[in-house]
């Protein structure tokens, strides 16, 4: 796709879910919620937000002074993280 091209959200989501779907920085189009993102981990919305504010997600802003967002290259850092080593 090219770049700027906008994207359904539950697709970025399935494709972020599956560890062989790799993207480069260029092709993050859509940054998550946390409502996203605690669906995505099978978590609750308040452990993903304390997540976000403690840094764990780098990139992580608030819009407008208001809601979290997080940019999908950080989702995916923060997976490589988690992973066992």
């Amino acid at each position: 796709m090219p770049p700027g091209t906008l994207v359904p959200r539950d697709w970025l989501l399935d494709r972020l879910s599956g560890a062989e779907a790799a993207q480069t920085p260029s092709t993050a189009l859509v940054d998550l919620t946390i409502q996203d993102l605690a669906k995505m981990f099978g978590k609750r919305p308040s452990t993903v937000r304390a997540w976000v504010e403690r840094g764990d997600f780098a990139g992580a802003y608030k819009l407008h002074g208001k809601e979290w967002r997080v940019p999908t290259d950080s989702v995916r850092e923060f997976q490589e993280q988690q992973r066992p080593k």
